[in-house]
């Protein structure tokens, strides 16, 4: 029986000692912390872009902030802002906020706020930076009170002057005053907004009792919150829906 030479043996699968070297090579680069075969770590996603609001906002263009501020009013501020999954497709943060009184002026404790940030992706004047584009949150009515539906902080965290899609109104009684005007669509076209904003036409317009009137419906998949003025010399309802991060909105006379 022949029996193969040391040497032999040695080399019998030089690609297979090759990948074990490299593998061995790119393992201590990696400990040591050397440039190299090692991979650099990709840079960590921030917050829209910085200068959101101008000189007096915070937050924003960071990564996970604790503060978010527009820079003007108290509601305007979130403070002690907790993330979990920084850096998944969405983050969500806890947070707390001064909210509004019905009558005026503020609560003398703050109210919870819960964030989304979303749309991972890049800025146009920071391609290289990844940043959450989308910012949605909920708010109680009242300090310890039931968290409401979500809302955009913005827009666009890419840039605050991006406005959303004009789109056409629809009637409900030809010749008359009766339809839904003014609809905007952002992140989904105006199909879907004419469609959610027809389906308004069931919640009756009230009159009476208060000089201010809240209603709610959903369609689509869509939350809507709207109000109406008895002060109002026509009185109409405006609507606010959101899904995700699409949002419609229209006036339903």
């Amino acid at each position: 029986m022949l029996r193969s030479h040391p040497t032999q043996r040695l080399h019998a699968h030089p690609t297979r000692r090759f990948r074990w070297v490299a593998a061995v090579t790119v393992a201590l680069l990696g400990v040591l912390g050397l440039p190299g075969l090692a991979s650099a770590q990709a840079p960590e996603p921030v917050l829209g872009v910085p200068g959101l609001y101008g000189e007096f906002g915070e937050g924003w263009g960071t990564a996970h902030p604790e503060r978010i501020f527009n820079g003007g009013s108290p509601s305007g501020l979130a403070s002690g802002v907790a993330w979990q999954a920084w850096g998944s497709p969405s983050a969500l943060g806890t947070g707390q906020i001064a909210l509004y009184r019905p009558e005026g002026g503020y609560y003398d404790a703050p109210g919870a706020i819960e964030l989304r940030a979303s749309a991972l992706g890049s800025c146009a004047n920071a391609p290289a930076q990844p940043a959450y584009t989308r910012l949605m949150a909920r708010i109680p009515q009242r300090p310890g009170g039931k968290l409401g539906d979500w809302f955009p902080w913005t827009l666009d965290l890419c840039d605050p002057e991006a406005r959303a899609t004009a789109c056409r109104s629809v009637t409900f009684i030809k010749n008359s005053g009766s339809g839904a005007f003014e609809a905007t669509a952002w992140d989904t076209g105006c199909a879907t907004a004419r469609k959610v904003a027809k389906a308004s036409r069931r919640v009756p317009i009230r009159f009476g009792g208060k000089d201010l009137h809240k209603y709610r419906f959903r369609a689509f998949g869509f939350a809507c919150n709207g109000y109406s003025f008895d002060s109002d010399e026509l009185p109409s309802i405006s609507w606010t829906c959101t899904r995700n991060t699409k949002v419609v909105t229209f006036t339903r006379g």
